[in-house]
């Protein structure tokens, strides 16, 4: 998988349709295949909006329960990045949102250490994060029960609303400190939640349509 991610306007219309696109005047192309850009840009829009993927299926909620909606910021940056008459290219202008967002269309799964965690030394402020609770589990903390009786393991919920960065970080060393076998890395999943681009039945509708309305407006004089 690329570590970017692009839309290719053009390459989504069949042959017949392309070469139908290149017998016309570059000026005109360019025209046709930017609106047809920005039509692919709006659905993608109005997908996050519905917070829905391209197969029209709701995107898989976060685990940490937030009102602001996912994607948003992301979707707002897309832009026609190219167009010279014979492609247009949807992307990023910075490469790293153009990163971030292969992951979310496609998933991602990645490696995480120990040593990547915030540290702390019991004094950090914040709520300790998903990644520094989800490490304690593996290394076998547990809170006292209600009462008194025993101890359990608590929800990475419990973790990330009771306890600080830095003291996550005291508590994750002394355990690891104790226990010479607990886990140091970890797999963290980014589940695909694709929004960019349009199928290609879409794409050639917007084409066919937009091709209708510059020919019109040739029609009435506008070249």
């Amino acid at each position: 998988m690329s570590k970017f991610i692009t839309f290719d306007v053009r390459g989504a219309l069949s042959l017949q349709k392309q070469l139908e696109v290149l017998r016309m005047p570059t000026a005109l192309r360019r025209r046709l295949l930017s609106r047809t850009a920005k039509e692919v840009i709006r659905d993608s829009k109005k997908r996050v909006r519905n917070q829905t993927d391209l197969n029209g299926n709701p995107f898989e909620e976060r685990k940490r329960k937030r009102r602001r909606k996912m994607l948003t910021g992301l979707a707002k940056r897309q832009k026609v990045v190219r167009n010279d008459g014979t492609a247009a290219t949807i992307g990023f202008n910075k490469s790293n949102d153009a990163r971030i967002a292969a992951k979310h269309q496609f998933g991602d799964e990645q490696m995480v250490s120990a040593s990547s965690l915030p540290k702390g030394n019991g004094s950090k402020d914040g709520d300790a994060t998903r990644r520094q609770a989800k490490a304690l589990l593996e290394a076998g903390y547990k809170i006292p029960r209600k009462g008194g009786k025993g101890t359990k393991k608590p929800s990475q919920k419990w973790i990330m609303e009771n306890l600080t960065v830095g003291k996550a970080g005291a508590i994750l060393r002394w355990l690891r400190d104790q226990d010479e076998t607990a886990k140091t890395s970890w797999k963290v999943k980014l589940p695909a939640r694709s929004f960019l681009g349009a199928s290609n039945e879409e794409v050639t509708r917007y084409v066919e349509q937009i091709m209708n309305q510059i020919k019109q407006e040739v029609v009435n004089g506008r070249r």
